[in-house]
């Protein structure tokens, strides 16, 4: 292939990959993912036939055939895609492979780093051998990014899930949860929260619940006071008020406010505890105590009889209000530790609490063929023991724990056999044991036990508790492992942005040596023919040779200005946006002149940024007015801003033709026209640019327009305050 025809296959191979890498950004689902690289695929080279398949274990999504693959039975394409997938698993890039009936086909691996997601097979209509290195090239480019964007698109799927799972633990909590504001307002509420007021979920929704509402008006001075200790310390503490229920009964509450970090707006989490049954209890007490003064008097009781059962009724009391206070405390740890064996050893921690002095806790995982403890809170009461559980336990003889594993249902010995298991000389002390499997997704991880070396029974609140905690455990694993992968992925997706922006700004400038050399000879060649006068047609192409480069140049330079937007690294610091503006007039003062045109903006706010991006945003922002003018109106641009606390929001309003509605998404995209290049110059990327360095100061813009009428950028920039009240 000659010079000329390679640099513009490369030119139409790199502006594709770059349409590419945008969609990729906006699209969310594997299946759709594998659409769009077909779409590509298909668009840049000539294919007929196709089929992409992603795998996961032994089993397969929807694949996605095309040409001659369709006439593939199911039992033949599932056959097809497990011999192609075992072949991909040594592969690293595209290669050409022989079809089923000796046709070329162009095999691409989708690869991440850490896994095999799947593969696209492509039979071009004409010979695979024949593919240009820049189109092999291209075909290697694509399947990395579309690899990636289905990883990150998987990911996100299974944090949705995890999350779900944990809005579950929240919405079928015993206690009482909900989300909201001083005023009243709520965000979010748990069904032990609304049956505890009275309402119901369809009430809630349609937004007839307003807590302050509910509350006495001598409480309202202990709540403003609760919120903003939780704004100022994390947490208000417990305190007391009394709540009206949707029937107006007066019902007594302890409360704890949490600070809920969420949104721009100052909320809490309210944890609630009916104290209804603890004051019927204390009733119960003083007029049990009542009636012991009574029998005392009457059947001559002692005081030490009376003292006695008062004691046990409020120990009882007591352990009822701690498991109720820990059980809330130990929920909400477990979402703020990422650390398995910490999640594990609190809630161990926490059923500790709950049990006599001579209770420990075990976490065993199996390892080989022994079982082996990863996690013990509390002594076990015997050397010998300890030392025979350091060495590990055999795994199908030691019933204790292979049964609950095995069956994964939790077992509870109140009267400990040893006998069945092989530690019987060691365990001799031991009177009680429970043992709960504990899952992660489905896969059991190990075994939750708990031994006690006094004689209880397991009543059923107690098996209900060490369940749910084990359960509670269970999901806090899960999310941690998540989140875990979540943050291993983002680093990966980042990486991968830096690489992407750093590919197009070396080909943008490895782009622009042939471009000059094309423009040098085409400027030779257009004075040789003017010299000679002989072929006015040859003189009529060369010139459109150099009005092409001259485009060309042209977009080079703009996509070389995108690429630095990303890979400048200037920390933010403060800027007079007035400053600012005074030199995008001056910049553009030439341009004013020509258009007759009008800029005003008054006395602006200081804000965080980068004083040349700014620059350069508003020139693009100005420029766009005054080139969009419309006919015989002079174009003025007004720029007004407003503080509101850490954002400085920045409104850049101008009176030309407008944009439709439809296409104010589209206007951010990369080289994307709304007009013909005839009508208005440029090339689509200065839009582009303004929301790229919006978001690299962790802003945003948004546009409202009317065609005829004008439009109205609004940016959202942080303020000098910002720094300060996020540790910036």
């Amino acid at each position: 292939m000659s010079e000329r025809p390679a640099l513009s296959e490369q030119d139409h191979l790199s502006e594709d990959l770059y349409q590419l890498a945008t969609e990729l950004h906006i699209t969310q689902t594997p299946q759709t993912l594998l659409h769009l690289l077909l779409h590509h695929a298909r668009q840049t080279l000539s294919i007929g036939t196709s089929l992409a398949v992603l795998g996961q274990g032994d089993a397969w999504l929807s694949p996605v055939v095309q040409g001659g693959f369709a006439n593939l039975s199911p039992e033949e394409l599932t056959h097809l895609s497990q011999r192609l997938m075992l072949q991909a698993q040594t592969l690293g890039g595209p290669v050409v492979l022989k079809g089923r009936g000796q046709e070329n086909w162009v095999f691409l691996p989708l690869r991440t780093d850490e896994r095999l997601l799947g593969f696209l097979v492509l039979a071009p209509d004409e010979s695979a051998a024949s593919l240009s290195p820049a189109q092999l090239r291209y075909l290697h480019k694509l399947a990395l990014h579309g690899a990636n964007a289905i990883a990150g698109a998987q990911l996100l799927l299974q944090l949705r899930q995890s999350e779900t799972r944990y809005r579950r633990l929240v919405d079928e909590s015993p206690v009482g949860i909900a989300a909201g504001f001083l005023d009243g307002g709520l965000t979010e509420a748990n069904d032990a929260y609304l049956n505890l007021l009275g309402f119901t979920r369809e009430a809630y929704e349609r937004g007839e619940l307003d807590w302050a509402a509910l509350t006495p008006p001598e409480y309202h001075a202990i709540d403003a006071a609760a919120f903003q200790r939780a704004f100022d310390q994390g947490t208000s503490g417990h305190y007391e008020k009394e709540m009206l229920t949707s029937t107006g009964e007066r019902i007594p509450l302890e409360i704890t406010l949490m600070q809920y970090a969420e949104g721009d707006r100052q909320r809490v989490v309210g944890y609630l505890r009916d104290l209804r049954a603890q004051r019927a209890a204390e009733a119960r007490w003083q007029a049990q105590t009542h009636g012991l003064q009574n029998q005392l008097e009457d059947r001559s009781l002692t005081l030490a009889q009376q003292a006695e059962s008062l004691r046990q009724q409020r120990a009882e009391l007591e352990a009822r209000t701690r498991v109720l206070e820990g059980f809330a405390s130990f929920t909400r740890e477990l979402t703020l530790n990422l650390d398995p064996y910490a999640l594990i050893r609190r809630a161990q921690q926490f059923t500790l609490t709950l049990l006599p002095p001579q209770a420990f806790a075990l976490y065993y995982e199996p390892h080989l063929d022994l079982w082996r403890v990863k996690a013990q809170t509390g002594e076990v009461g015997n050397p010998d023991l300890q030392a025979v559980l350091d060495r590990g336990l055999p795994f199908e003889e030691t019933t204790n724990l292979f049964q609950p594993w095995d069956t994964r249902i939790p077992l509870y010995q109140e009267a400990y056999d040893s006998r069945k298991d092989t530690v019987a000389r060691e365990t001799t002390q031991l009177q009680s044991t429970a043992t709960l499997p504990l899952s992660v997704r489905g896969h059991s991880r190990g075994i939750f036990a708990i031994g006690l070396n006094v004689a209880q029974p397991w009543t059923p609140i107690d098996k209900v508790v060490l369940e749910t905690v084990v359960r509670s455990l269970s999901l806090a694993l899960e999310r941690a492992e998540q989140t875990q992968l979540l943050q291993q992925r983002s680093l990966a997706l980042e990486h991968s942005n830096r690489e992407l922006e750093q590919f197009a700004y070396v080909a943008s400038h490895d782009l622009q040596e042939p471009l000059r050399t094309v423009t040098s000879f085409s400027q030779l060649l257009i004075r040789r023919l003017g010299k000679v006068q002989d072929d006015p047609k040859a003189a009529q192409y060369a010139e459109l040779i150099t009005d092409a480069t001259g485009r060309m140049r042209t977009l080079i330079d703009d996509l070389l200005e995108f690429s630095r937007v990303g890979s400048r690294v200037e920390p933010l610091k403060s800027i007079d946006l007035g400053a600012v503006l005074t030199q995008v007039q001056a910049d553009l003062q030439h341009r004013l002149e020509e258009t007759q045109g009008q800029l005003a903006f008054e006395k602006l706010p200081r804000v965080l940024g980068d004083q040349a991006q700014l620059r350069q945003l508003f020139q693009n922002l100005i420029n766009n007015a005054l080139k969009f003018q419309a006919p015989g109106r002079i174009p003025r641009v007004s720029i007004l801003a407003e503080r509101n606390e850490d954002w400085v929001e920045v409104r850049v309003i101008d009176n030309g033709i407008g944009i439709d509605a439809a296409h104010f998404e589209k206007i951010f995209t990369v080289f994307q026209r709304l007009h013909r290049r005839d009508e208005y110059a440029g090339n689509g990327i200065g839009l582009a640019i303004v929301r790229k360095i919006m978001q690299r100061h962790g802003g945003s813009v948004e546009v409202n327009s009317v065609v005829d009428e004008g439009t109205t950028f609004t940016l959202k920039l942080p303020s000098e305050s910002y720094r300060e009240n996020n540790n910036f």
